[in-house]
């Protein structure tokens, strides 16, 4: 589960402050082929009835991950914060999810039920404690005594933003790919999967710095750097002067290990915004391991919620291997081109689990290869499909099922319809006034797109 540590691809982001994030600020248009649709964006009722939008990471076709305040309000009590989800109140369960990179993508019609990530704060403490080991065990024990003391139960609790939320959706929905979820912290390898200092390729959807909603996903570079008091990975500092490294240090020692970080744009101002919240936070290899939340009233940073605080909770709940629920291709007639795809199976329960996938049905024109092997609890493992991989002229339609052979016996319907290229439409009416209208809604739905949100929070 161990990457470099360098450069990163994110699918989504939020901001620092308690204000409406609206979208990727100073973008650039995302492209198709960037594009993955394990990120979406999706639109629900809140608890004044009104149409909210934001971000999500959708896994294995029929769960959300997002931010709590994109299906709850928050509440404060017992000194901590909690998202009441807002269906307890008689919200409607009708939800949109659209796929896509533009705005009003491909849309699904379903309802949504909630799941409960937060559990016990033991386990978002448990996770901090297994991190903190790990740094006695460079640094030495006796620099974290301080911390050891300070940072307990009751300080997790009292500084967590626990703005995260797993929905379910009733039907599901199919996609080409699937992201895995990690944390910061690798505890199975003990290292570090993001580092202080990595830098992020950021999409979504949000406002741009016109206050306007873009056509096409956007695109920005963010980074997180080291931000005193805050989470910064792998980079414990003296806990009298945070400009002294760990290593240099003769005194205490700390990192504040939270359940979210500060991120900051490479260019001024350009941040995640209202729209974004809830748009998870991607590698390059499709890996999530932090959730849009907030931006900060001048632009300079956002807040994400770290997914590895809550991924004992989300495991809990989900209860299986992850994988896409089914996918289809198109592919015009005699067309002898190979189409690819790759996406994360993860395992998601509390055993060790094989995965050894194999095809049934027209396996002639399907191959597929990868991940034959045990995952344990969180691990995850890449699933490549080559559809048409003879390059041969198609002419028929032709379906397969895909096995993981696990314990559940999970399988992925996969088709492949075959489109007669010569039957062209019939010709446009070019006569009569010219003051008609020119296209309607041309254009307006595409298929491969993927949304990101910050916390961004809700976009009316």
């Amino acid at each position: 589960m161990n990457l470099g540590k360098t450069k990163f691809t994110l699918g989504v982001l939020a901001a620092l402050v308690s204000i409406n994030a609206h979208a990727v600020r100073f973008g650039t248009d995302v492209s198709e082929d960037d594009y993955r649709d394990h990120t979406v964006r999706f639109q629900v009722e809140n608890g004044n009835g009104s149409t909210i939008s934001c971000g999500g990471l959708l896994i294995a076709g029929e769960y959300i991950l997002t931010a709590g305040h994109c299906s709850g309000s928050s509440t404060y009590a017992a000194n901590y914060t909690e998202y009441i989800p807002w269906l307890d109140g008689g919200a409607s369960n009708d939800i949109s999810v659209f796929v896509g990179i533009d705005y009003n993508g491909t849309e699904h019609k379903t309802t949504y039920s909630n799941m409960d990530v937060y559990g016990s704060f033991e386990s978002a403490h448990n996770s901090l404690l297994t991190e903190l080991t790990y740094l006695e065990s460079i640094f030495g024990a006796s620099k974290f005594t301080a911390q050891r003391g300070w940072q307990d139960l009751d300080w997790t609790r009292r500084t967590g933003f626990r703005d995260i939320a797993l929905i379910k959706l009733n039907t599901k929905i199919e996609q080409q790919h699937q992201a895995a979820l990690m944390p910061v912290f690798d505890s199975v390898s003990s290292s570090y999967n993001i580092v202080s200092g990595d830098t992020f390729t950021f999409r979504g959807w949000g406002r741009t710095e016109t206050g306007a909603s873009p056509s096409t996903m956007q695109e920005t570079s963010l980074a997180l750097p080291f931000t005193e008091s805050q989470y910064n990975p792998n980079k414990p500092v003296d806990s009298s002067s945070t400009t002294t490294d760990c290593s240099a240090s003769v005194a205490n020692c700390e990192l504040r290990i939270k359940d979210y970080m500060v991120i900051k744009p490479t260019v001024v101002g350009g941040t995640a915004s209202s729209g974004d919240s809830g748009t998870p936070m991607l590698t390059s290899e499709d890996r999530a391991f932090a959730i849009a939340s907030t931006e900060n009233a001048a632009h300079t940073q956002n807040f994400f919620t770290n997914i590895g605080s809550y991924l004992e909770n989300i495991a809990s709940e989900i209860n299986k291997v992850t994988a896409p629920s089914s996918m289809s291709f198109d592919m015009d007639t005699d067309a002898t081109d190979t189409l690819v795809t790759t996406f994360q199976v993860q395992n998601l329960t509390q055993f060790t689990d094989n995965i050894s996938p194999s095809l049934t049905g027209d396996t002639h024109n399907f191959e597929v290869s990868g991940c034959d092997s045990d995952l344990d609890t969180y691990q995850f493992c890449k699933v490549t499909v080559r559809v048409n991989p003879n390059g041969n002229a198609q002419t028929n339609d032709s379906n397969v099922v895909l096995h993981l052979n696990d314990t559940n016996n999970t399988m992925i319907p996969i088709s492949l319809t075959v489109k007669d290229s010569s039957v062209t439409p019939p010709p446009t009416d070019t006569g009569g006034s010219s003051s008609g209208s020119s296209g309607g809604s041309t254009g307006l739905f595409s298929l491969l797109g993927l949304l990101m949100l910050g916390r961004l929070r809700k976009s009316k």
